[in-house]
């Protein structure tokens, strides 16, 4: 279950959240209700979520999203029991007091990269409380991408995570650590899904010595893979391009070495 907890307020954007929702659930074969918690009573800017809700068929006979309304303080830790993540799309969110309260109750957060909750959320290396993306709103056109990258990352979606490759992985048995070519197979989905707003993060993820640099190539999670997929070469495309952005990286921070140096003067004639 998705949970939205705050006020109809603009910078709360909680009609795109609604339009989102109903995108995905569109492209999506897991049905995940999203639940709407606020909403003081005739208090909203622009349009009310509802009205948008209704209008994008979430409303329906088999409602996907439901309005439970304005409750009491006292009621939030039951209505965090129930839920699987928080969802928070406002920018410049000034504190976020319902983030902090959502990730003691230990939900992951999903919000923008603005506001206070960059200074609370994922401070602590390796313990992600959640995602922090960039804000982004829905596009008014389709993302267009090559029949090739279609079949990618289909390849990768028929992945079931059963696991078999993971007991396979000879790397897995040396290294528990090693994040695994099911997790990597599936990382390689989202860095290269084009309406992903966060590659370069995610690729950074999976690009440490217990992520795409620990695969020695074997082979194994091929042959133990049911749906006949190839994790080894997700992988290694991870790897090329964490490669790629690791030296432009390098680049970078020696150009910025010489931003201190004077400039010299021009020579005299």
């Amino acid at each position: 279950m998705l949970l939205y907890v705050g006020r109809f307020l603009a910078f709360k954007r909680v009609p795109l959240l609604v339009r989102a929702y109903a995108r995905a659930r569109r492209e999506h074969a897991v049905e995940a209700p999203l639940v709407v918690w606020g909403g003081a009573p005739g208090e909203w800017e622009g349009e009310h979520p509802a009205t948008v809700a209704r209008a994008c068929g979430l409303l329906g006979e088999r409602p996907s999203a439901f309005f439970v309304g304005w409750r009491g303080h006292d009621e939030l830790p039951d209505g965090l029991a129930c839920a699987d993540v928080l969802v928070a799309p406002s920018v410049d969110e000034p504190f976020g007091q319902v983030y902090l309260e959502a990730m003691s109750a230990g939900l992951p957060v999903i919000g923008t990269s603005t506001g206070g909750p960059p200074s609370f959320a994922n401070i602590v290396p390796g313990e992600e409380d959640g995602w922090l993306i960039p804000p982004d709103d829905i596009p008014e056109k389709e993302f267009r991408i090559s029949p090739e990258e279609v079949a990618a990352l289909k390849d990768a979606e028929h992945c079931i995570m059963c696991g078999a490759c993971y007991s396979a992985c000879q790397i897995v048995a040396l290294n528990r650590r090693y994040i695994g070519p099911h997790a990597l197979l599936k990382a390689f989905l989202r860095v290269l899904d084009p309406r992903d707003s966060a590659p370069a993060e995610r690729l950074a993820d999976v690009a440490g010595d217990e992520g795409v640099y620990r695969c020695h190539t074997i082979y194994n999670c091929i042959d133990a893979c049911p749906k006949h997929l190839n994790p080894t070469e997700a992988i290694e495309t991870l790897r090329k391009l964490a490669q790629k952005r690791q030296a432009f990286e390098a680049a970078r921070r020696e150009r910025q070495k010489t931003l201190n140096e004077p400039v010299p003067s021009p020579a005299e004639p």
